[in-house]
């Protein structure tokens, strides 16, 4: 009689919670609809949508670059274990296109592309338009998230005014911070094979490829930056930062603001190696700090043409060929390729090899409808503690992966 109760209740249960399969959207649809309907991967089909927010899962463009995002909407990754691949942020008067929050999070393959901070002729501080906006590509917090193998291009101060609204504002292809919201600081943090081109924004005014405040443990690798001002800014409060085998590139217009390569404020443990450094209008400033002793640089090439083609690879002769630290290449490829920036594929952290009875949550070596609730205690938590918090499957999401390790192990 008991285990035809616990059967009821859980045909009910699951009658008002969201499915567990997964899940393919088409044009018409709404992406947060299907989100919010399941818990398994979204395939987004080609076409063009509104914003959306999620975590803990998949959802990506079928066809890469074709799912686009219209009307001012942005993506924002909310939680724990969430990756985002293929989609296009088009266009829009938002802070960012892509914001990474919490943990653990992958963006890959995406673009973000016609942001602007403020619509034409309006300046900051009026109307929807808020003076400490930017018009960032991404915006990043917590530890362990990848940006990888992105486009961020064109996106711009739209008022060419210098009026002193936002002095000035920063629109920068990747930005963090630390504050008392939910902004917290990124630690350990991985940027690379990217493309950051805003060098088409208004030159009165600064935009940075990277803007870090209060990082740790950042990997900047792999990545070309086209920008005024800073392209590479860390501000205040970093440490543990290590730059390597990128291209920072310059010119060709005359700008008003001081241009360099990487500005470095506070970043105690700062290495700098192994990048091209080349066309920044301020000769001098590719590499520099406020605070001796921070910044270790090498094997970097500094305002000599480093001979590359338009896609960034060394031609012959090119300088770059085998004379970075200890015999590797310098700047993004090696020489005698042809490949484009790589976007590989996130590999899994292996998980602890669970221990005791599947489905056993309470160790009591049977499963029964105890460890149901202990289940259905931690549904859709992101959580650590495995099978004793209901994820028997380890994989720090409670879930219904886990329902099914219970449900096919009750009554053992």
């Amino acid at each position: 009689m008991g285990s035809k109760i616990l059967f009821l209740f859980v045909i009910f249960f699951l009658s008002a919670t969201p499915a567990f399969a997964d899940i393919t959207v088409s044009p018409g649809q709404s992406i947060q609809n299907a989100i919010n309907s399941s818990t398994g991967k979204v395939t987004v089909l080609p076409g063009t949508y509104a914003g959306f927010s999620f975590s803990g899962r998949e959802v990506v463009c079928s066809t890469a670059r074709t799912c686009i995002i219209k009307g001012g909407g942005v993506i924002d990754m909310n939680g724990n274990n969430a990756i985002l691949r293929g989609f296009v942020v088009d266009g829009g008067t938002v802070f960012a296109g892509i914001n990474l929050y919490s943990g653990n999070n992958l963006a890959e393959n995406n673009e973000v592309r016609n942001m602007i901070q403020c619509p034409i002729g309006q300046s900051p501080g009026s109307g929807g338009c808020q003076s400490w906006a930017d018009a960032d590509g991404f915006r990043f917090f917590g530890s362990n998230n990848i940006m990888r193998g992105n486009y961020i291009h064109d996106n711009s101060y739209a008022n060419s005014q210098n009026d002193g609204s936002n002095s000035p504002p920063h629109i920068d292809c990747f930005q963090t911070w630390n504050d008392s919201s939910n902004h917290a600081p990124a630690v350990n943090t991985r940027i690379e094979y990217n493309i950051c081109d805003n060098y088409s924004a208004s030159p009165y005014h600064a935009t940075s490829g990277i803007e870090l405040d209060d990082a740790n443990g950042t990997i900047v690798s792999h990545n070309i930056f086209h920008t005024y001002g800073k392209k590479l800014d860390l501000d205040t409060g970093n440490s543990n930062t290590t730059i390597e085998n990128n291209v920072f590139l310059g010119g060709p217009k005359t700008s008003v603001m001081e241009e360099y390569g990487i500005f470095v404020s506070e970043g105690a443990g700062t290495i700098v190696r192994n990048n091209i450094f080349y066309g920044i209008l301020n000769s001098g400033m590719n590499i520099y700090f406020k605070i001796s002793g921070q910044v270790t640089a090498t094997n970097n090439l500094l305002d000599i043409d480093p001979k590359l083609d338009s896609t960034f690879h060394p031609l012959s002769g090119s300088p770059v060929c085998n004379t970075g630290t200890s015999g590797t290449f310098i700047g993004v490829y090696p020489c005698g390729t042809t490949t484009i920036i790589p976007t590989p594929t996130k590999t899994p952290t292996p998980s602890p090899t669970p221990t005791g009875k599947p489905g056993d949550a309470n160790g009591d070596n049977k499963v029964d409808g105890v460890d149901y609730v202990i289940w259905l205690n931690h549904y859709n938590q992101t959580i650590t503690g495995g099978a004793t918090v209901g994820d028997f499957n380890t994989s720090g999401i409670v879930d219904g992966v886990d329902y099914v390790v219970w449900l096919n192990n009750f009554g053992k």
